[in-house]
C-alpha cells in the first residue's frame, strides 16, 4: 500500500487511490457515494487503518506558502464512515 505509514494507519494523497488495492478503491467509491463527497473537490488526503479497514476522508485547505513561522495546516472536512 503507498503513502506515509503511522502505526496502524496509512495516509495518502488522494490522487493516488488508483495506486492502491482494489479492496480499497472500492471501499472509497462506497464511501464517497455516501457522503456524496469527490477526491479533489472535497476532500484530498484519505486515513486508511489496515487493522480495522475503517477509512476517513480529510479535506484539507490548498498549502499556501509558508509565510510566517506561524502557519500551521488545517484539516476542514472529516468524513468517518459508519460514526
Amino acid at each position: 500500500m503507498l503513502g506515509k505509514k503511522v502505526l496502524n494507519n496509512v495516509y495518502w494523497q488522494s490522487s493516488l487511490t488508483t495506486a492502491q488495492p482494489d479492496d480499497v478503491q472500492q471501499r472509497i467509491a462506497e464511501a464517497e457515494t455516501l457522503a456524496n463527497v469527490q477526491a479533489g473537490t472535497d476532500y484530498n488526503i484519505v486515513k486508511y487503518d489496515s487493522n480495522s479497514q475503517s477509512l476517513s476522508l480529510l479535506g484539507t485547505p490548498a498549502f499556501l506558502p509558508i509565510l510566517s513561522q506561524h502557519w500551521k495546516p488545517v484539516i476542514a472536512l472529516i468524513w468517518i464512515p459508519g460514526v
